[in-house]
């Protein structure tokens, strides 16, 4: 979507309380596009969130086009049921089919919200991005993950086979003397080296579905002829 410009607010809304503005928004007056980015701060209230605030969000104050929920599929209850630690496609579609049924019943605009699961967590996504850890310390190489971790990330869909992606970080992180452990400084950490490219080279390539899923449902509803 090229030549389109946009605009972008974010807030946290703990404690389901007012909003309360975060370091993300970039204002654009001239936007032709405008996203909101709220952190409810558990991936457990996501979607109670949403369904409490969708008339809010759909009123003609507001008048958003589509709300899209995301959170972590990995979760005490997933792991509850999955006693092997295993990634299993039945329970996460009981997940995904779960939450779809309660927006279906529940919401008000079912069909002006989207909900997606990052599988099993978003750091997963960091794991699909070509040689990422290469860019916090050279000796962090493919054949040097695998012989300390037993994994060779390029060989793999971090969706399919890492159960835990944070802490397959941590420890990838570990062999460089640092660390990961999911909070605000440690993501920035990772998205300050993550270019627009890496972006793209991951949607283009075979790993990570549920990322190319959540990324097309950001796609601005134009005209077949404005779509890049």
């Amino acid at each position: 979507m090229s030549g389109k410009m946009y605009g972008l607010s974010a807030y946290s809304l703990f404690k389901d309380r007012n909003l309360n503005p975060v370091d993300y928004s970039h204002r654009n007056k001239k936007a032709e596009f405008y996203y909101q980015i709220i952190n409810v701060g558990s991936d457990t209230k996501v979607l109670s969130s949403i369904l409490r605030r969708e008339k809010y969000l759909f009123s003609s104050n507001q008048a958003f086009d589509k709300i899209i929920g995301l959170r972590d599929i990995y979760s005490k209850e997933y792991r509850e049921l999955v006693k092997a630690r295993t990634i299993e496609q039945k329970i996460n579609q009981k997940f995904i089919d779960s939450h779809n049924s309660t927006i279906n019943k529940v919401a008000k605009y079912p069909d002006k919200i989207e909900f997606h699961f990052a599988i099993m967590e978003l750091e997963a996504w960091f794991l699909g991005i070509k040689d990422i850890f290469l860019s916090f310390d050279d000796r962090l190489t493919d054949e040097k993950i695998e012989a300390s971790l037993a994994i060779k990330l390029s060989d793999i869909d971090p969706e399919k086979e890492v159960f835990h992606p944070a802490v397959l970080i941590n420890k990838i992180m570990e062999l460089a003397n640092d660390g990961y452990d999911k909070k605000k400084a440690e993501v920035n950490k990772f998205m300050g080296r993550i270019s627009k490219k890496d972006f793209n080279d991951l949607f283009e390539s075979d790993k990570c579905q549920a990322f190319n899923e959540f990324c097309n449902s950001l796609e601005v509803d134009t005209t077949i002829e404005d779509r890049d």
